[in-house]
């Protein structure tokens, strides 16, 4: 079990790669990892960390692992996802960045999204597709949104509107 506490600079992103495993849209381990059954499937490669983590004290199986970007696309931190439990982050407790599916082109319609059902169905198009990666996103009852999450959200859109994307849509 590969084990780290959660500080920041704790896990760097090249140490979190090392230990995945890129999976593709038909791979037995995506069909039947939980959240893949939960949210769909994105019929896009997943990165999945190869074993168990511990992160202080809880542990993930296996997590989907979503690189996080900034708005000129450079891998900023990572986010470990598991069905059920609270996103943690490879630095920091907020993301500050989101994750992406598609070609982002900054003259072209861009999708941005704060939940994975949403983001999977998307990314099965040929829609480019961002996802807000909020702390809750794989929690077991489905919450309202926080004010702290609309912040997050908003921090995702005005990182894309400076970096020039001109045509940003949130689907309600």
């Amino acid at each position: 079990m590969f084990k780290c506490n959660e500080r920041p600079g704790s896990l760097e992103v090249c140490e979190i790669l090392e230990f995945c495993v890129v999976l593709q849209p038909q791979d037995k381990e995506i069909l039947n990892h939980a959240v893949i059954q939960r949210f769909g499937n994105p019929l896009q490669p997943i990165f999945m960390f190869k074993e168990d983590i511990l992160i202080n004290d809880l542990s993930y199986q296996k997590p989907i692992v979503f690189p996080l970007y900034n708005a000129d696309i450079e891998v900023i931190k990572l986010a470990i996802v598991q069905d059920g439990k609270l996103v943690r982050f490879s630095t920091g407790s907020i993301a500050r960045g989101f994750a992406y599916c598609g070609q982002l082109k900054k003259d072209r319609p861009l999708i941005i999204t704060y939940g994975l059902e949403a983001f999977f169905k998307i990314a099965e198009t040929d829609y480019p597709v961002v996802l807000v990666v909020l702390p809750s996103l794989c929690n077991q009852n489905p919450i309202e949104l926080k004010e702290n999450d609309f912040e997050q959200i908003n921090f995702v859109i005005n990182q894309l509107v400076k970096a020039n994307y001109q045509q940003l849509y949130i689907p309600v």
